[in-house]
């Protein structure tokens, strides 16, 4: 076993749980900082010996995806050992992210960066993933039909904006996403957000989506 793999088991069984103690305001929802990850996960793999680059890969500007429209980021993970050991290109992963002024591409980085740490060493934060919110999304037999209230109109611009991200979601992030935790992360971090305004607006709509999703998972299994 390399000193990398090694590295990356040591950290694994000794980082801590983080827990989701800080609100967004303007979402609603809980998250784990990524100074968080920093103090927690960063400083146990410095002690053995593991640190790691992100890079810039691409990017897509996306003006018509949400208000004031989007970056679809792609970066390449650099993993190093103490020991002199390398991995270049050890990982990607893709990120969609707002755009929110100077800050959407610190705000990306740091959002890649806490995705890798969640996933190589598998941190507990106590999310619950995408089976979890509902036993039936991401296995492709959606719920039996509801009575439901009325849907709430939709303006023309919302509306585009919602079939522009569904569109991304499928033609840009499923492509891309090379593992099912990825897949899961991004249905339980969009959930309460853009996944349930696509199921407002169309119940359809929400079949397909998850649909597609249902089908990468399975290509990703039989890979």
């Amino acid at each position: 076993m390399s000193n990398i793999a090694k590295a990356i088991v040591a950290v694994t069984s000794e980082v801590s749980s983080l827990a989701k103690g800080v609100k967004n305001q303007h979402g609603g929802y809980n998250y784990v900082p990524i100074d968080n990850y920093y103090a927690e996960v960063g400083k146990v793999a410095a002690k053995h010996g593991l640190t790691w680059v992100l890079k810039v890969v691409s990017f897509e500007h996306l003006p018509n995806l949400g208000k004031s429209g989007a970056i679809n980021f792609t970066y390449s993970v650099d993993i190093f050992h103490s020991s002199g050991d390398e991995k270049l290109n050890f990982t990607s992963l893709n990120i969609l992210h707002p755009i929110q002024g100077a800050q959407s591409a610190g705000s990306a980085m740091s959002y890649a960066d806490k995705i890798f740490m969640r996933q190589l060493f598998k941190v507990e934060t106590g999310e619950q993933d995408a089976d979890a919110t509902n036993p039936n999304d991401l296995n492709g037999k959606p719920e039996a039909p509801k009575a439901e209230a009325p849907k709430p109109a939709l303006s023309k611009e919302d509306e585009e904006t919602l079939v522009a991200w569904i569109d991304t979601t499928i033609k840009t992030f499923l492509p891309d996403a090379k593992t099912d935790d990825e897949l899961k992360g991004f249905w339980s971090d969009n959930k309460n957000g853009a996944i349930k305004r696509v199921r407002d607006f169309s119940e359809e709509a929400y079949n397909g989506l998850l649909s597609a999703f249902t089908a990468r998972r399975n290509e990703l299994k039989g890979s």
